[in-house]
C-alpha cells in the first residue's frame, strides 16, 4: 500500500510493527503535517479493538492481560481523530 500511495503522489510515512510510542509519534506527526494543509490519508493494517464505545489501535508491544490494560497499552483512535479535526480539512 505504501508503494502504491507513493507512486500516486502521496508523501508516505511507513510504520511497520509499530510500538505504542512509535504509533503515537507517527499519529502526532501526521496531525502536524495536516495542519500545513493538503489532503491526508491514514491507512492502518493492524489489529484494533473496541471497548466501552472507544476504539483502540493495538501496537505490537501491547501486553493486554485484562480489560483495564486497553487504555494504558494501546493507542486510542481519538488521538488520530483529534488531529484530523484540528486540521479543519474540508475533505
Amino acid at each position: 500500500m505504501a508503494k502504491v500511495l507513493s507512486e500516486t503522489g502521496f508523501a508516505v510515512t511507513l510504520v511497520e510493527d509499530g510500538s505504542q510510542a512509535g504509533m503515537r509519534r507517527a499519529i502526532r506527526a501526521f496531525g502536524d503535517e495536516l495542519l500545513k494543509g493538503g489532503t491526508g490519508l491514514f491507512y492502518y493494517a493492524g489489529h484494533g479493538a473496541q471497548l466501552a464505545w472507544r476504539n483502540y489501535l493495538i501496537p505490537v508491544d501491547a501486553a493486554i492481560e485484562k480489560l483495564e490494560d486497553m487504555r494504558e497499552r494501546t493507542v486510542e483512535l481519538a488521538a488520530l481523530l483529534q488531529g484530523l479535526h484540528k486540521a479543519s480539512n474540508p475533505m
